[in-house]
């Protein structure tokens, strides 16, 4: 069973869907459960995944974990896998009420680093999620730098942690997606397009890109910013604010644009002359994956595995100054035809890496590792 907050378009929520396919079609019987709306990923489960959905309408959490605790007693999984904090913390409360919820090898799915402001500002949270990855038999990360994120906080992990790699499944890219990005937001025909996208966190790091925008605007006039991605929610929209404030007034809808979640990013994404990531962290950037198979140059900071995913299809920002950020993008916009080549080849080399069935002999690997190890608690 795959526990999951929701089915909304975020990278975590794709792949916890992607996951129940791959591992449905590599035999295994998989139920994916979601607590809670908004359900936009639904349609891309296949019939082979037993889903367990809400209905529209948001319930609280009393009502959630009655329902995840009647669908374990039907279900009767041998692992339960939980993607995302929300689902981690509503299986914990699960376990605490249920001898059934308990029963289950438990393996949570990181996709998140840990800030010390993000733990001291809510210490109950933090603390849940502490004896949450304590009490689990194995955690997926999906990346190095996260596995030593989570090895920094808690060495008491070392023996649990196993880094599984996102699923990546090509896309069909927009016949002509520059005319397209230039037609929707007015741009001129002779616009830098630079692009960027994942939701409004705090830890995308929108306003470092804001405040590196006026070097770029200097270097290349006719350069436009197109930001994609979700902005609804309380941090997201806090991040939208700041992030509007630091543009300024004059620029937005001129020459910045926030377009919002969009379903169809991906097909547009080749239609960027550059694509900028100014994340401070990351676990590992699906947006990256998705460039380089679009075909797309790269100006990113140095967060995460984004070195080692892009190679030579990026420029890697030194530092996380405004800066060092607006001298990558510079340096991408000006090298712009090698690196294409170089992020079309890379992007064929990851396409080959993370097929669904590759990373589902992963999984069962881990899934696998998971039981045995449930089962030796038992006995000891």
């Amino acid at each position: 069973m795959i526990l999951v907050g929701s089915l909304g378009r975020g990278g975590a929520e794709r792949q916890a869907a992607l996951t129940a396919v791959a591992l449905s079609e590599a035999g295994a019987e998989v139920e994916l459960f979601v607590s809670q709306p908004p359900l936009h990923l639904a349609a891309q489960l296949t019939p082979s995944v037993r889903a367990s959905l809400p209905d529209a309408t948001p319930t609280n959490r009393a009502q959630c974990v009655g329902r995840l605790i009647r669908e374990l007693a039907a279900f009767r999984p041998d692992v339960v896998v939980s993607f995302l904090s929300s689902a981690t913390a509503l299986h914990l409360l699960a376990r605490s009420l249920s001898a059934r919820a308990r029963e289950p090898a438990w393996v949570v799915a990181e996709r998140g680093n840990l800030v010390l402001s993000g733990i001291l500002g809510f210490p109950a949270h933090a603390s849940l999620q502490l004896g949450a990855r304590r009490m689990a038999d194995r955690i997926a990360v999906n990346s190095a730098s996260l596995a030593a994120n989570l090895f920094a906080f808690d060495r008491s992990l070392v023996d649990k942690i196993e880094i599984v790699d996102n699923i990546f499944v090509p896309f069909e890219r927009c016949a002509e997606p520059r005319a397209a990005l230039l037609a929707e937001f007015g741009l001129p025909a002779d616009a830098v397009i630079v692009g960027s996208v994942g939701s409004f966190q705090v830890d995308r790091n929108y306003a470092l890109l804001a405040r590196a925008w006026p070097r770029v605007r200097e270097l290349h006039p006719t350069a436009r910013l197109v930001v994609f991605g979700r902005t609804a929610g309380r941090e997201c929209a806090r991040s939208a604010e700041a992030f509007a404030r630091e543009i300024g007034e004059e620029a937005l809808g001129h020459r910045v644009f926030v377009a919002g979640e969009r379903a169809e990013v991906r097909a547009l994404m080749s239609g960027f002359d550059v694509l900028a990531a100014p994340s401070m962290l990351e676990g590992s950037s699906n947006a990256l994956v998705e460039a380089l198979w679009s075909g797309v140059p790269i100006a990113a900071t140095g967060a995460a595995d984004n070195a080692l995913l892009a190679r030579d299809a990026a420029v890697i920002s030194r530092g996380w100054t405004a800066s060092a950020v607006a001298a990558a993008i510079d340096e991408a916009l000006r090298r712009g035809d090698e690196l294409r080549v170089a992020a079309r080849d890379r992007g064929r080399e990851i396409g080959a890496e993370r097929t669904p069935a590759r990373v589902a002999a992963r999984w069962l690997e881990l899934l696998g590792q998971a039981r045995a190890a449930k089962h030796e608690r038992r006995r000891s």
